[in-house]
């Protein structure tokens, strides 16, 4: 039964893979360069530094790793001093029954929960995305971890996964959210290059070089090359000259001369 499981979810990460290729979020070298830079090292606390929010609370994304496309889920509190995290709370949307619960929400929607599992905090983080927020912005981060309790949410791999419970409490402080047909691994690097100005500078920078290397060199252009129209040739363009006829008059005995001579050995002239 697990091994029908795990073909099953394996089929459908396939699926959901064609699906996020479709999307044009990112391109492959922009989420290379920002998923370069949210790479942690496995721990429960907050790493990356905060973005700006003018707030004495904070709220981090996080992906981690697990099973074929990883979970992501959230970590918010207070700052303390610093600007360093004084205190921590988790919430995440995932389906109940484990693995086989997992395997079936891929058909079918199932019962979930929003209490992360002990399981889930000491997963490695691929990536993370902190940001620091306003008091009104943690009162709507609960509102909204409220709300998605008591409507019931059903867990579904296609409908409601914990990309889009991850992504309404973004909208819900003002952030964009990308699809939620994505791996969770490039959900977290999606979501900060679509709310980080300083991840889309990077991603730009990376991109550029590979796009000059990619583009078609120009042939050299140079004078001698460029083509040249052929002029006339002087004899075709010009007019001939009239010639003089070139009958000869009848030879006469008196038309014979003999050529001149200049010193005394000249040949004899002959008369016919």
């Amino acid at each position: 039964m697990a091994f029908a499981c795990r073909w099953a979810a394996a089929c459908t990460a396939l699926a959901l893979a064609g699906v996020a290729a479709t999307q044009g979020i990112v391109s492959p070298a922009a989420a290379q360069a920002v998923a370069a830079q949210t790479v942690a090292a496995p721990s429960a606390a907050p790493r990356t530094p905060a973005a700006p929010g003018g707030g004495a609370y904070y709220i981090e994304f996080r992906a981690a790793d697990i099973g074929v496309y990883g979970h992501s889920y959230i970590a918010f509190g207070r700052l303390g001093a610093g600007g360093r995290p004084a205190s921590v709370q988790y919430a995440d949307f995932h389906p109940e029954g484990g693995t086989l619960g997992l395997a079936v929400g891929h058909a079918v929607p199932v019962a979930a929960d929003m209490t992360p599992e002990k399981e889930t905090l000491t997963l490695p983080i691929t990536s993370s995305f902190r940001r620091a927020i306003t008091a009104a912005q943690y009162q709507k981060i609960l509102a909204t971890i409220q709300r998605v309790h008591a409507n019931n949410h059903v867990w579904s791999a296609l409908a409601y996964n914990c990309n889009s419970f991850v992504g309404d409490v973004a909208e819900a402080i003002g952030m964009k959210a990308p699809t939620s047909l994505l791996f969770s691994t490039s959900y977290i690097p999606a979501l900060r290059y679509l709310n980080d100005a300083s991840a889309r500078t990077a991603s730009a920078s990376a991109v550029a070089p590979a796009t000059r290397a990619a583009a078609p060199r120009r042939a050299p252009t140079s004078a001698a090359a460029a083509p040249t129209a052929l002029s006339p040739s002087p004899a075709a363009t010009s007019k001939r000259a009239p010639q003089a006829s070139t009958v000869r008059p009848p030879i006469t005995r008196a038309s014979v001369r003999a050529p001149a001579t200049s010193s005394a050995t000249s040949a004899p002239t002959v008369v016919y």
